[in-house]
């Protein structure tokens, strides 16, 4: 648990964020052009800014499934999300 959360548990940011798992967010999966480098990228919706590309759709799920983790769990350490 955060210092903030300490300081005002009623607001409870950090339990809710760590029970946040990154499979809960739909994902959106296309490919990318030549131009672009070719092979795959996700995107979450729900997560702005988050993505990832990867050479195959399984690679780039996976990169995507990472992004995620790490998306939240900035968002659990600055309390957004």
């Amino acid at each position: 648990m955060c210092g903030w959360c300490v300081a005002d548990s009623n607001l409870g940011f950090c339990s809710m964020l760590s029970q946040m798992n990154q499979r809960d967010y739909p994902l959106e999966l296309r490919p990318l052009s030549p131009a672009d480098g070719g092979g795959w990228l996700v995107t979450f919706p729900d997560l702005p800014g988050c993505m990832a590309d990867g050479e195959t759709p399984e690679q780039a799920i996976q990169e995507g499934w990472d992004a995620a983790a790490a998306w939240l769990a900035v968002a659990a350490q600055y309390h957004f999300g």
